[in-house]
C-alpha cells in the first residue's frame, strides 16, 4: 500500500496549521529539521512529547538514506528535550508508532515518554 492510499484516523495538522497557525504548541526543542513539543502538561501525568519533522515523511517506512540529516536532526531533539525537562538523569523512552491502526496521523512523529517529574 503506498501513501496515497492509507486512511488515517486524523488529518494531518502538523504540517497545517495546528503546528503553525495561531494556536501553536508548547515547544520544548527546536532545530532546523525538527521541533519537539509538549502533547500534555497536567502536572499529575507522565511526560509526553512529540518530535516531529518539519517537512512531510509520513512514516518510518517513508524514511530514505537522503533523510539522513533530518533522522539526526530528530535524535537531536529528542536529547533536547531530555535534557530541557531534566529526564537526562532519570530516563525515558522513545516509541515510533508505524501505519495504521498504531499510528493515527500520516506524518512521522516520535513519542517521548517518562514518569511525572517535577517541572
Amino acid at each position: 500500500m503506498n501513501e496515497h492510499e492509507r486512511a488515517w484516523e486524523r488529518p494531518d495538522s502538523f504540517c497545517g496549521a495546528g503546528l503553525w497557525g495561531p494556536q501553536a504548541v508548547d515547544r520544548i526543542y527546536e532545530n532546523a529539521e525538527a521541533v519537539a513539543f509538549h502533547v500534555s502538561r497536567e502536572a499529575h501525568e507522565r511526560v509526553h512529547a512529540l518530535v516531529i519533522p518539519k517537512r512531510h515523511v509520513e512514516t518510518l517506512l517513508d524514511l530514505e538514506p537522503r533523510h539522513g540529516s533530518l533522522v539526526l536532526a530528530m535524535v537531536e531533539a529528542v536529547q533536547g528535550v531530555a535534557r530541557a525537562l531534566g529526564l537526562d538523569e532519570s530516563g525515558f523512552y522513545v516509541r515510533i508508532n508505524c501505519l495504521p491502526p498504531y499510528q493515527h496521523v500520516g506524518h512521522l512523529h516520535w513519542h517521548l515518554i517518562a514518569e511525572s517529574q517535577q517541572r
